[in-house]
C-alpha cells in the first residue's frame, strides 16, 4: 500500500471541500458538476482521491486521526449523486435519494419544497461547506450563480 504522509494537512470537516470561493460563477456553472446539496463535486478531495496519492494519503491520514484506524486509499471514491449507490461515497445520503432517486431533479434548487426541513438541517449541521453549498443553491434560484 502506497500512502504519501501528509499528516499535517488541515481538511474542511466532514466533506473536505476546499473552497471556491475564488472560481468565477461562469466557470463553475458550465462544469454542471454539483451534488443534489449544492456541493461542487469537481473540488471534493474524495472525488479526487482516487487519482491523486498525495491528496488520498491526506485522506487516510484525516480519518485515521478522527477514528478510522483502518482506514485506506481505497476507501476514497465517489461517482457523484447521479451515479451508482455502489460508487457514491454517502450511498445513504437522504438528500440524494430524495433529489436525485425519487423526484429526478437535478439539484435541490428545482424543487417545489425548497428548502425542505432535510435541506434546512444539512445547512445548520455545523459543516461550513454543508452551508456554502445550500448558499450556492439559493443563488441558483435568485438567479446570480452557482460560485
Amino acid at each position: 500500500m502506497f500512502v504519501v504522509s501528509v499528516c499535517s494537512t488541515t481538511f474542511h470537516h466532514g466533506g473536505f471541500m476546499p473552497s471556491d470561493a475564488d472560481q468565477p460563477e461562469a466557470d463553475v456553472q458550465r462544469r454542471l458538476d454539483l451534488a443534489a446539496c449544492g456541493m461542487d463535486c469537481t473540488q471534493c478531495e474524495i472525488r479526487l482521491a482516487p487519482h491523486d496519492p498525495e491528496i488520498a494519503g491526506s485522506l487516510v491520514c484525516w480519518f485515521r486521526d478522527h477514528g478510522y484506524p483502518e482506514a485506506e486509499p481505497g476507501w476514497f471514491h465517489c461517482g457523484g449523486c447521479f451515479g451508482g449507490l455502489e460508487s457514491h461515497w454517502s450511498a445513504d445520503c437522504p438528500i440524494m435519494r430524495c433529489c436525485a432517486m425519487e423526484r429526478k431533479l437535478s439539484s435541490c434548487a428545482e424543487c417545489p419544497d425548497f428548502p425542505c426541513e432535510l435541506i434546512l438541517e444539512f445547512e445548520q449541521d455545523g459543516m461550513p461547506h454543508h452551508a456554502t453549498a445550500i448558499a450556492r443553491l439559493r443563488r441558483m434560484l435568485d438567479g446570480s450563480g452557482t460560485g
